[in-house]
């Protein structure tokens, strides 16, 4: 920090700044299991959600499908005068509706990139062939669905290319 804080950039603004309290990081909830992300009053979006992608690390556009609904289900809720925990259960269907199935595919392949012989035989083909490079990379763009990856079907293809 001091060091950021000291550079040409930014000395001039935040010279004479001194933190606070020491910085402190914490883990974020992986979307690997179903939550209950309502209550009385309230709904939780995002990382507070646990939707971050367990493979990708990727969370915002899953945070912005979940904002999407929770206005949805926030206006029914504000029209009908109910923001009970009945009211906002439908959030938490929606959300797990839309994302619940890539986010179970995310958590397989999370799994599989623990083997580090399927890891390696992976990306050993990766670096020698473009066409696994591409299939690859459309993944995790989502350009190609994940799924692919957790097939069986998947390994044989790279194998043969």
């Amino acid at each position: 920090m001091d060091e950021i804080v000291q550079s040409d950039y930014f000395r001039s603004r935040f010279g004479n700044a001194h933190p606070l309290e020491k910085p402190v990081g914490w883990n974020l909830p992986l979307g690997r299991i179903q939550r209950k992300n309502h209550g009385d009053g309230f709904m939780l979006l995002g990382d507070a959600a646990g939707l971050v992608d367990p493979f990708t690390g990727e969370g915002i556009g899953n945070a912005m499908v979940a904002a999407k609904f929770a206005a949805q289900v926030a206006l029914k809720a504000k029209n009908n005068g109910d923001v009970s925990e009945k009211a906002f259960k439908e959030y938490d269907q929606l959300v797990w509706n839309e994302l619940g199935g890539e986010l179970r595919t995310s958590t397989k392949l999370q799994s599989l990139a623990r083997s580090s012989f399927l890891l390696n035989f992976v990306i050993d083909r990766a670096a020698r062939n473009e066409e696994v490079q591409d299939i690859i990379s459309g993944m995790l763009s989502n350009e190609i669905p994940k799924d692919e990856l957790s097939s069986p079907m998947f390994y044989l293809k790279i194998l043969f290319s």
